[in-house]
């Protein structure tokens, strides 16, 4: 059993869950409790070898040739895929290719006994000093807005520990080759925030 003490989530598996509705919700935690309880196999992570290739293409500033390895080497039920994302990624890159990719660091968002983890992709430094963390979307539905907007929100809480002087957030839906940033929060944000968390932490506590 899970200690229920230690509700811990990712930033990804707490917007999946903002995003579902109704009796989903449930199942939901439910699984990621399960998953949490369970040890870690690389396998279970379908697009791993591809963000594993984004990280080491900039850092080789040779984003085709790395991406396109990933592609040729990916096992047949993750080809197309891989190529979606490849297509996506190579045409969006150019937007960060003159940054250097510094150190990836992880925070933590707290709410009471309840952390969301957050760990971007990617973290580059621009020329002009400023510092952009990328979080990489790759499922096959396009982000809504209001998704991306809980993931920027979320990055931006936890600014100072994913970088000394601070990050920019993006989130980079790679099919698409289409990136959101921040806008003006809505009044209501943050409340709605704290009560989805709150909400999050009741699922967890009743199946843990």
């Amino acid at each position: 059993m899970a200690d229920s003490s230690k509700c811990h989530v990712s930033l990804f598996e707490f917007m999946n869950y903002v995003r579902a509705a109704g009796p989903s919700r449930l199942s939901m935690v439910t699984g990621q409790v399960a998953q949490g309880n369970a040890p870690y196999t690389p396998a279970r992570d379908f697009y791993r070898r591809f963000l594993l290739a984004v990280r080491q293409g900039r850092r080789a500033d040779n984003d085709q040739a790395v991406i396109q390895q990933a592609v040729d080497n990916a096992p047949p039920n993750k080809v197309v895929h891989y190529k979606q994302l490849a297509e996506g990624w190579l045409r969006w890159v150019s937007q960060i290719q003159e940054a250097e990719v510094v150190p990836t660091r992880t925070g933590r968002w707290q709410m009471a006994d309840m952390a969301v983890k957050v760990t971007p992709n990617l973290v580059v430094q621009h020329p002009d000093g400023r510092v952009e963390a990328i979080r990489i979307y790759v499922r096959t539905e396009p982000l809504e807005r209001e998704a991306a907007d809980v993931m920027l929100w979320l990055m931006q809480q936890v600014s100072d520990q994913l970088h000394p002087d601070g990050i920019s957030p993006i989130v980079v839906d790679v099919r698409r080759a289409l990136d959101f940033r921040p806008a003006e929060p809505d009044p209501g944000f943050v409340a709605w925030m704290h009560s989805e968390a709150a909400a999050y932490r009741a699922m967890w506590t009743m199946v843990a």
